[in-house]
């Protein structure tokens, strides 16, 4: 194995002369299924990511696992109604970015 072919990710793209490499600068997936634990958790920590993919064309699909229900203290904002709220913003967000679709689960 060379040592290139040992590196990490990350290390190979850094290397000398990865970026001149049709593989490390062109890359593109037809699809990605993003993760994401709460609503707006995506946005926060890979929203540019998304976005990037979505104008490159790949279709971005997010999946959200919960359904923000626990996203506030306020006693007066009944748990349909947060859920509601919770998707509703994901949704443009979401579209804000360029997502395909979102699912939640």
């Amino acid at each position: 194995m060379t040592p290139a072919e040992e590196m990490s990710a990350p290390e190979a793209l850094a290397a000398p002369g990865a970026a001149s490499t049709p593989a490390a600068t062109e890359r593109r997936f037809a699809k990605a299924l993003v993760f994401t634990p709460h609503p707006d958790d995506a946005e926060l920590s890979g929203g540019a990511t998304m976005a990037k993919w979505a104008s490159e064309g790949t279709e971005v699909v997010l999946c959200v696992v919960t359904n923000g229900a626990m996203g506030s203290n306020d006693p007066s904002v009944g748990r349909e109604e947060l859920i509601a709220t919770r998707e509703a913003e994901q949704r443009a967000a979401a579209a804000m970015l360029g997502v395909s679709e979102v699912v939640f689960l």
